[in-house]
């Protein structure tokens, strides 16, 4: 499978406030208490919206390719990526710029990489893989 040049829209502005955060998961976003497995995929040129403008600009989106959120008493999130690639995604601009260039996973997500090349993404923070470690494991 491919996955090429998807992405989500800019924040939402505002003329007093805060603006909004750009959208997550450019190419996949998983949602708590789903299960998403990956096989022999390429990701390239991938990316998330920027935050929108406001008193202060709202930060951009998380997870340049695949962005995987779990949270409370719904069950895990899991995500299983093998042999796969990702190259060339990215985090729109935004306070601050968004998280994980390739993929991010926050809140009570189980992920698993295996024989997967992630390289030349970029991102505020984790221009590969960004993890927010509230309860969620990586191997």
């Amino acid at each position: 499978s491919s996955f090429t040049g998807n992405g989500t829209g800019p924040g939402g502005g505002a003329t007093s406030g805060n603006g909004g955060n750009g959208g997550n998961g450019g190419a996949i976003f998983v949602f708590f208490g789903s299960t998403l497995n990956v096989s022999d995929a390429v990701f390239t040129g991938n990316s998330t919206g920027p935050g929108g403008t406001g008193t202060t600009q709202g930060s951009g989106g998380f997870g340049g390719a695949v962005y995987a959120f779990g949270m409370g008493e719904t069950g895990t999130t899991t995500v299983a990526i093998t042999r796969s690639t990702f190259t060339g995604n990215s985090t729109g601009l935004g306070n601050p710029r968004g998280f994980g260039g390739a993929i991010a996973v926050q809140n009570k997500v189980v992920l698993t990489v295996t024989e997967t090349t992630v390289s030349g993404n970029t991102a505020g923070s984790g221009g590969g893989i960004d993890i927010t470690p509230w309860r969620s494991m990586v191997s």
